[in-house]
This record gives structure tokens, sequence and C-alpha cells, in this order.
């Protein structure tokens, strides 16, 4: 068994690996936590929580071992390169390392998962926008308030209130700013 110290300094130092070798597509399944360099060209590196495993070289506490490259092929350089980089970061033994790394595993594999992508509704054709779909996102909204006063903000609420009549559009500007004076005045 293993204390969570032993945990957090192996989720530490695996971060700082993956961290290292900008590392994306991050997973684990316990036993091995696997990532491609973004400069490593399909190559994908493995790193085991079993250092006595078979494998391609290790480090002090992990079996390094790769995929995403032909086995016919020499070792790419990308590769050698990685892994002179893994043991100068694993350089030190950490207590109970086997037994710590699959929490480790997860903790990183979680922290590099990229930001979910938002789906923006696609241009017509036509080029015009789409109107009626932020209209439905606005759906059951009361009221909107405009911070600024200014061109920007006062447009910004003509626009409110013109695309969405039964919302409360209120504008708050300072009354210590001046009116720069071009077009501003006919905008209210």
């Amino acid at each position: 068994m293993t204390d969570g110290t032993d945990s957090k300094v192996l989720e530490q130092r695996v971060s700082a690996i993956v961290g290292a070798l900008d590392g994306q597509n991050v997973a684990t399944d316990g036993n091995e936590l696997w990532f491609e360099p973004k400069q490593g060209r399909g190559l994908q590196i493995r790193l085991g929580r079993d250092r006595d495993a078979r494998c391609y070289d290790r480090s002090t506490n992990f079996a390094i071992s790769y995929g995403g490259q032909p086995a016919n092929e020499p070792i790419s350089s990308e590769f050698r390169d990685a892994v002179e980089r893994i043991k100068s970061i694993d350089n030190s033994r950490i207590e109970g390392a086997a037994s710590a790394f699959p929490a480790a595993a997860k903790a990183v594999a979680d922290r590099f998962v990229p930001a979910p992508v938002v789906e923006t509704p696609a241009t017509p054709v036509d080029g015009s926008p789409r109107i009626h779909d932020w209209r439905a996102a606005a759906t059951g909204l009361r009221s909107v308030v405009v911070v600024g006063g200014g061109t920007a903000g006062y447009f910004a609420a003509l626009a409110l209130k013109r695309e969405l009549p039964d919302v409360d559009v209120t504008l708050i500007e300072s009354s210590k700013i001046p009116i720069i004076g071009v077009g501003e005045a006919t905008t209210t």
C-alpha cells in the first residue's frame, strides 16, 4: 500500500514528463500511461508501472516503451530524445511508485484531457448570419444589462432590443465620462 504523498510525488513527476514533451492524447489503463509528443510525428510514448517489464528502456521508476512507429524501422531520433528527457526528469527513486502509479497516472491523464469542443453553428452558404440560433439560446431571457455607454454600448443595446423586442435592455453609463461627439448624440 502507498500513502498519498507517494502518489502526489509520482503524479508531479509524470506530469512533468508529459509537460516537458508537450504531450497530447494522454490516457492510461492503470498499468501504463501513454501520450503523443506534439512534435513526435505519430510517436506514442508509454510509461509502464512495472519498471522490470519488457520494454525499450528504463528510467528510475518507469519502463519506457513506444508505439506508432513501424517495427521494421530503426528507432526514431524523436524517441531517443524523449527517452533522454524522461530519464533526466525521472532521476530519483520514489518509494512505492508501482502501487502509486494507477492513481497518479489517472490524475495526469485527467489533467491533460483537452477542453471540450464547443459546437458553433455553421454560417449558411449565402453568408447571412444565423440569428435564429442564438435567439433559441436566449429563450426565457427577461432582461439584459449593457455596462458602458459610448458608441459600442449604445449599438449593443440597440441591436439587442431590435433582435429581442420582448427583453428589457438597460444601458448603464458613467455621467463622469464626457460624450466624444461622433455619432453618440444621435444614437440615444
